[in-house]
């Protein structure tokens, strides 16, 4: 999800944050974090030029798609500067030609995997989970609490509220709990590797 996302890169000292949305959503999108929000519905080739402006001529360095459906990995790759770096949720489908250009020199395309279990995982995880319960309680970090109520995101716990309600809410997995984590890992990566040809983009 783009949410949390945007709250971690804030969080992370990322400035300007640049997302794409419907406008009825920018009021939130800014309490979250975001410095500019654009209308999705614009055409790819506004989007691209807006840029510039609102990084103050800088280099996109980084960008994050949250759906990566084939019309808008190529934009956000297109988005970055060479030498740039595309976090993406799905299969790569990027074309070829994009990849090939001058101005993609250097540009690196990530895969993310959010589960814990898996090896790769396990000490950003154990790190993460270490601060989970403080960002939550302090509102640093925002949640769900309602689909179809405005805020629809808002600080853990609830005021006046007993603080344990985070703590319970993290439950550590049990030993058993983890080899079945792992086990569904090494499942999906094997699935994910045979449907690429034996490998990621």
């Amino acid at each position: 999800s783009a949410l949390p996302a945007i709250q971690i890169a804030k969080l992370a000292g990322f400035s300007p944050i640049i997302t794409t949305a419907s406008l009825r959503n920018t009021a939130l999108l800014h309490a979250l974090g975001a410095t500019h929000v654009l209308d999705r519905h614009r055409a790819p080739a506004d989007l691209l030029a807006a840029l510039p402006a609102l990084t103050r001529g800088a280099p996109l360095e980084f960008a994050y798609d949250a759906i990566s459906l084939p019309d808008t990995q190529p934009l956000a790759y297109a988005a970055l500067a060479p030498g740039g770096r595309l976090v993406i949720v799905l299969h790569d489908r990027i074309p070829a030609a994009l990849k090939a250009a001058p101005e993609s020199a250097g540009k690196v395309i990530a895969h993310t995997f959010g589960n814990v279990h898996a090896p790769d995982n396990r000490a950003f995880g154990e790190a993460m989970f270490a601060q989970l319960e403080g960002w939550l309680a302090k509102g640093v970090i925002k949640v769900r609490r309602g689909a179809a109520r405005a805020p629809a995101y808002a600080p853990l716990p609830p005021s006046g509220g007993d603080p344990g309600w985070v703590r319970r809410k993290l439950t550590a997995f049990s030993a058993a709990q983890q080899r079945r984590g792992a086990a569904e890992w090494a499942g999906r990566h094997s699935r994910r590797s045979g449907e690429d040809g034996g490998g990621q983009s």
